[in-house]
C-alpha cells in the first residue's frame, strides 16, 4: 500500500506488478507462439485430410461408373462430384 506522495510501494504490489511484467513480456509471448504453431498444424492436417478425400472420392468415382449402369448413375455421379467440389472449396477458404 502506497501512502503519502513520498512513501515506497507495499512489497505485495511490487511482486504483483512485477509478475504482471512477467506474464506480458515472456509467458504471453511464448503461449502466443505456442498457438500459431498449433493452429498452422492443424491447417496442415485439416489440407491433408481434404486432399485423400477427395482422392477417394474420385478413386469411387471411377469404380462405381465403370460398374453400376442406369439413370439413377447419372444421379449418383452428379452427387458425388458436389460433394467433391464442396471439398476442394472448404480447401479454398482462408481462416
Amino acid at each position: 500500500m502506497i501512502r503519502g506522495s513520498n512513501a515506497i510501494p507495499d512489497l505485495a504490489v511490487m511482486g504483483g506488478m512485477m509478475e504482471k511484467e512477467q506474464i506480458r513480456t515472456v509467458i504471453a509471448p511464448e503461449h502466443d507462439r505456442m498457438h500459431h504453431d498449433h493452429q498452422n498444424k492443424l491447417k496442415s492436417d485439416e489440407k491433408i485430410l481434404l486432399d485423400q478425400m477427395v482422392n477417394h472420392f474420385k478413386k469411387f468415382e471411377g469404380e462405381f461408373k465403370n460398374a453400376a449402369q442406369g439413370d439413377w448413375v447419372k444421379s449418383a455421379m452428379s452427387e458425388l462430384n458436389d460433394i467433391s467440389d464442396d471439398l476442394k472449396h472448404i480447401q479454398d477458404i482462408e481462416v
